[in-house]
């Protein structure tokens, strides 16, 4: 099937024409070859003279609309990627949004404030009216590195997303915040965003796997240029010394982020940061950290046959693997499906070693020590009168609330759910809302989490 997208200057008068127009538009968005011959440099006449523009165009034509776009570069290698950016854009987004994003690009570079008419076209994502609708209090202030309150908001784009902080509590600040987040996703990519802008992220620490046995934090990762001027020097341990955290992150953001926050556990320091797997095989003939967190994401050798090579070298030495995720919802959906269950406990940035805290009055971090801390700890949360208090909430489930959540547990999305249960989306909807109010949870990974350990 053919894609009716064509680039040109003129329109094809023959068939040979014609067939290389529906070739082009065959050929990948990102072809060089194809994009070669489609810009061009108006030209007008005065006073009898004809004037060549110092700027590329490009004609553009989709869906039997043609537009020709002014291109910003004076180059044509920079005029081409340009032109590919926004024939991108008209395929992903639509034109309205393509055309949008074009004139602030142009105002942005040209070091123009956005006229009115341009920041409140309707509903785009390319509008600051859009992301102000989308705006989110930011709910764990803990991991703020400075007081007060903020927004955050939810990108999304590709498939993927992430929240990121909009440094402040003003509703229109933050909108233009997040637009300007957009459209460097958009532009650049999302590695190239996430370099540029500090994002928020869930950290979970696998302390066992059966159960899984997990504490998890919201963070913001701190990105290299803003670490020495905005994170605070860390409080002094009571200790003389700390015990000796290694860490294996490829991340540099997420590198200094857990840095800043283990160096703030009481009594644990962060001396040792290696950035693969043959890095930290090869630093340990050396170096003797008392513990080793290991990011589950791994370039390379996989994280779970780095901690086996690790505990075979080393059976004393403390080993635990750590995700890195959009939401803590994902740290349910990424590890469902565990026969033995699933202990989620959501503590502070500054309580993210809470489980082994008992080991120091033993004076070594000894792995079987550790591990019987562990127990110990996560064992603390059942009996008593919370508990029977949560087994009452969930007795006030009805039967239908039950099976809705029971498939939340299995990891099921909500429209699985309404296949499974026959229902419709607006019911399931409907029924996670009755569930979190009766449970007093917020999200479904605290619901499952309730509903797995009635």
């Amino acid at each position: 099937m053919l894609r009716e997208t064509t680039m040109s200057k003129l329109r094809p008068s023959t068939f040979s024409e014609e067939a290389s127009l529906i070739q082009k538009a065959e050929a990948p968005v990102g072809s060089g070859r194809i994009w070669h011959g489609q810009i061009f440099k108006n030209t007008f006449t005065r006073n009898g003279r004809r004037i060549k523009l110092k700027h590329w165009s490009v004609k553009i034509q989709h869906q039997r609309r043609r537009r020709t776009f002014s291109l910003l570069p004076s180059s044509r290698a920079q005029a081409l990627k340009e032109a590919q950016e926004i024939h991108r854009m008209i395929l992903e987004h639509g034109w309205e949004t393509a055309i949008h994003f074009h004139q602030l690009r142009k105002l942005a570079r040209s070091k123009q404030p956005p006229t009115g008419d341009i920041l409140e076209q309707p509903m785009s994502k390319a509008s600051q009216a859009y992301w102000q609708q989308r705006l989110i209090e930011c709910k764990y202030t803990e991991a703020k590195l400075t007081p007060g309150r903020e927004w955050t908001v939810r990108i999304e784009h590709g498939g993927n997303y992430h929240y990121f902080p909009l440094g402040t509590d003003d509703r229109a600040a933050a909108a233009i915040q997040a637009l300007k987040i957009y459209l460097a996703v958009v532009e650049k990519g999302w590695k190239a965003a996430c370099q540029q802008f500090s994002r928020e992220i869930t950290l979970a620490i696998f302390w066992a796997v059966s159960p899984v046995a997990v504490t998890y934090t919201t963070i913001y990762s701190i990105l290299e240029k803003t670490k020495q001027a905005d994170t605070p020097a860390p409080a002094r341990s009571a200790r003389k010394k700390g015990w000796r955290v290694a860490i294996v992150e490829p991340d540099g953001g997420l590198k200094e982020a857990l840095v800043f926050w283990l160096n703030r556990q009481p009594g644990f320091e962060c001396n040792e940061i290696w950035i693969s797997a043959e890095e930290a095989l090869s630093r340990l003939e050396h170096r003797h950290p008392d513990m080793i967190l290991v990011n589950r994401l791994q370039p390379g050798m996989r994280a779970m046959e780095l901690v086996d090579k690790l505990k075979a070298r080393f059976p004393q030495l403390p080993v635990f693997t750590y995700g890195i995720y959009e939401d803590s919802d994902q740290i349910f959906i990424r590890v469902s499906g565990v026969r033995t269950g699933y202990i989620f406990k959501r503590r502070t940035p500054g309580e993210l070693l809470e489980p082994i805290l008992g080991a120091f009055k033993h004076g070594a971090l000894d792995s079987k020590e550790v591990f019987t801390q562990i127990k110990n700890y996560f064992q603390s949360f059942f009996g008593g009168e919370s508990s029977e208090k949560e087994n009452l909430a969930m007795a006030n489930l009805t039967d239908r609330e039950l099976k809705v959540l029971n498939c939340v547990s299995k990891g099921y999305l909500d429209k699985e759910i309404a296949h499974e249960l026959g229902i419709s989306l607006w019911t399931v909807h409907n029924h996670l809302k009755n569930t979190y109010e009766k449970l007093n949870v917020h999200t479904r990974t605290e619901a499952a989490l309730k509903y797995l350990q009635k």
